[in-house]
């Protein structure tokens, strides 16, 4: 919870251990900021009553414990499997991938930009997001 900052200007997540154990701020659009509003205040009713100290963690279970990755993956896979997609091999990774894809269709030639936001540390890491027309249709094709 102390990764994030919601003062004007700034508003920003901090990244302590991403990708390849680097450090990085990520800016919040509004609607990121929006949302996790809401959610810090629905999460503060999972604060023990009577506790010292809010929860250290930012995503938390129903009972106030710690989210951690394989929780979040057994989450996923449970979505998926609900959404009766033909291709489930979905992974955690597909997030991400999907992310950069979707950042350069919105902001085509922007290689730079994603890659300081994904923590890259060269370009070539971030080309593959930037996919043709015709390679996008064959991809999303091929998950139905």
């Amino acid at each position: 919870v102390d990764d994030l900052s919601f003062a004007r200007g700034a508003e920003e997540v901090r990244v302590a251990k991403g990708k390849g154990n680097k450090e990085r701020l990520v800016p919040m659009g509004p609607r990121l900021r929006r949302a996790l509003r809401r959610y810090l205040r629905a999460r503060a009713a999972l604060v023990p009553a009577g506790a010292d100290s809010p929860l250290p963690h930012l995503f938390v279970t129903e009972k106030g414990g710690r989210v951690t990755e394989g929780t979040l993956r057994r989450r996923l896979y449970a979505w998926v499997r609900e959404s009766r997609l033909k291709k489930a091999d979905v992974k955690p990774h597909d997030l991400r991938r999907t992310f950069g894809t979707w950042y350069l269709q919105e902001n085509p030639g922007q290689l730079v930009e994603l890659a300081e936001l994904m923590g890259h540390s060269n370009l070539s890491q971030v080309r593959k997001y930037a996919l043709s027309d015709a390679e996008r249709a064959r991809a999303g094709v091929a998950k139905l």
